[in-house]
């Protein structure tokens, strides 16, 4: 399952909060950690308890537009406000142990 979050650097020093990491032409990033104090824990802190929290795990597969690692990161780098369609990996772990 999938959802969109709109995240926007509200500080410079603090950014989004976010380490990913992704190969080139891949069509995906993975959510590797969320760091304390950035955009992307406040939006977690917004949405406690909801499935859509950013999660190390998840998958990004696109920001802005972008569908490829090197796009996506280009948006990291470049924009100050984020639109992320990622695929929540505590949803499909959810899915999967009902079917058990």
């Amino acid at each position: 399952s999938s959802f969109i979050i709109t995240l926007r650097r509200h500080y410079v020093e603090l950014g989004l909060g976010l380490n990913v990491g992704g190969c080139g032409g891949a069509s995906y990033m993975n959510v590797l950690e969320v760091k304390p104090g950035g955009a992307a824990e406040e939006w977690n802190l917004e949405y406690s308890g909801d499935a859509r929290q950013i999660r190390a795990g998840d998958k990004i597969i696109d920001i802005n537009g972008a569908k490829d690692a090197y796009g996506m990161r280009q948006q990291l780098l470049s924009r100050e406000i984020l639109t992320f369609t990622l695929h929540s990996c505590i949803i499909i772990e959810k899915s999967l142990m009902r079917l058990h």
